[in-house]
């Protein structure tokens, strides 16, 4: 099993950038804000009505996780999740 060490706060100033789905059961978004505990530099992005597996769930993950990577020292613009509206659900 996992060490003591597994249990330990990440402490870091590197830009880091963490996705998260509103409806993500396996990795929901309170495990995120305990991730980002230590980290000084860290952009938690959280999609409404979105669940797990984020960068394929909505161009705007791609585009905050590829304006992120192009430059890691500014905050990706990430105006886009003002723009995700509800998911769409299927009554038969």
């Amino acid at each position: 099993g996992a060490g003591a060490i597994e249990d330990e706060i990440v402490v870091s100033d590197i830009p880091t950038l963490i996705l998260v789905g509103e409806y993500d059961v396996a990795t929901p978004p309170s495990w995120a804000v305990l991730a980002a505990e230590g980290l000084g530099n860290v952009i938690i992005a959280e999609f409404p009505g979105v669940g797990h597996a984020i960068i394929d769930a909505t161009p705007c993950a791609n585009t905050i996780g590829t304006d992120f990577m192009d430059d890691p020292t500014n905050p990706p613009d990430t105006a886009c999740l003002n723009e995700i509206g509800a998911p769409d659900f299927y009554v038969p």
